[in-house]
């Protein structure tokens, strides 16, 4: 696993993401494999950040985060 914590493109599709871009290529969504929210470190000026564990149609599986108030999502692990 890797950290890499970087934003990425994504389509979502009902308030999850369907597919993603990074790093050139565009990787569809098969699965999602958990959820959760983070509510942040309200001292620190974090929002919710709500995570997705997600597989991949080519067999990877990654990390994706919607930071909710800047309304961005990062791509935050890469499982290898």
């Amino acid at each position: 696993m890797r950290l890499v914590d970087a934003p990425v493109k994504v389509a979502p599709l009902g308030g999850q993401p369907a597919r993603f871009r990074w790093q050139n290529r565009t990787y569809r969504i098969a699965r999602i494999v958990d959820q959760w929210s983070y509510l942040g470190r309200w001292w620190a000026g974090e929002g919710e950040w709500r995570f997705f564990r997600v597989e991949t149609a080519e067999g990877g599986l990654f990390e994706l985060y919607l930071d909710v108030a800047a309304n961005q999502w990062r791509l935050y692990r890469v499982y290898d």
